[in-house]
This record gives structure tokens, C-alpha cells and sequence, in this order.
């Protein structure tokens, strides 16, 4: 009977599917969180910023539907303040942007940047060893943060700006 017990309670150990540890898409570093970017101060006025870039692509005018992840990483000697960035995926521009933070002097453009700002079809490639420069990813990566965006993050639907007409 004691024999039986210890052989339950072993197979019950190794039977059981371990817990999988969190995953993060492969960002050339290794993040120890995520965060939420609508809150977070290196993120000032992050709703803003959004009106503005979709201002910018002439997309104000109707529903727009974003995913917002952020990824930081504790102070290191290369880091002493640590690391905190975050990708906005917009669906309607199938659009992926790396977003390193606000500039405290000009919050609402900091979304435009065009080097940080990721088309599917002009931006991503199949293989990694196509990759070049900044402006490229892999297909695979992108997938990767859109899959961990909409698993992890924080998504917002952009109502139409509302206009003004003159009186």
C-alpha cells in the first residue's frame, strides 16, 4: 500500500504538464515584465499620441482598433535606469510600432517616427538573415509581438475624431 501511494505521487509529479514560464517574442534583449503602456509614465498622453498618428495617416475620421504591449527590464550596469519600450500594433494599417517612450516636449508626435513605424507588406521579411538595418523584421517577430499584444497587452478602439464645422 505505502508502495502504491509513492508510485501515485511520482507519476503525479512527472505526469502533470509543468507550468510553462512566461515567453516574450525574441526582442534582442530579455525583458523581465511587461507593463501597461496607457499607464506608465515614459508614456505621456499615449491616447493623444494615437489621435495624432492616426491624424497624420488620415485615419482619424473613422474606428481604428490598436494593441498596446510593454516590455521593461530591471536597471543594469548598461541600463541604470532600466529598460521600458512597447509596440503599438494598429489592425486597420496593419501596422507595427516600436515605441521607446514620449519626448516630454513633444508627446503627441512621438508615435510618427517613421524609422519605428513597421508596414506588413514593406517592413517584413521571411528570413532573418534578410534582415538589415532597423526598418526589418521577420515575419515570424511580428506575428510573435501581435500574438503577445493581443494576449498580454492592452487594445483600444479609437472612436472618429469628432470635427468642428465653421459657424
Amino acid at each position: 500500500m505505502k508502495r502504491s501511494i509513492s508510485v501515485v505521487l511520482i507519476c503525479a509529479a512527472l505526469c502533470l504538464p509543468m507550468q510553462a514560464e512566461d515567453s516574450y517574442p525574441q526582442l534582442g534583449w530579455t525583458p523581465d515584465g511587461r507593463f501597461h503602456v496607457l499607464t506608465h509614465k515614459n508614456f505621456v498622453h499615449p491616447r493623444r499620441a494615437v489621435r495624432y498618428y492616426l491624424a497624420y495617416h488620415h485615419r482619424s475620421q473613422v474606428v481604428n482598433h490598436l494593441c498596446f504591449v510593454g516590455y521593461s527590464q530591471k536597471s543594469s550596469p548598461q541600463s541604470p535606469e532600466g529598460t521600458a519600450i512597447a509596440y503599438v500594433y494598429w489592425k486597420e494599417g496593419n501596422r507595427l510600432i516600436f515605441w521607446p517612450g514620449t519626448m516630454e516636449e513633444t508627446p503627441d508626435f512621438s508615435l510618427t517616427i517613421p524609422a519605428h513605424d513597421l508596414g506588413w507588406e514593406k517592413d517584413t521579411v521571411e528570413r532573418e538573415d534578410q534582415v538589415y538595418g532597423d526598418h526589418l523584421v521577420t515575419r515570424a517577430f511580428w506575428k510573435s509581438v501581435v500574438a503577445d499584444c493581443y494576449a498580454h497587452g492592452e487594445t483600444i478602439t479609437e472612436a472618429p475624431a469628432k470635427t468642428s464645422t465653421p459657424k
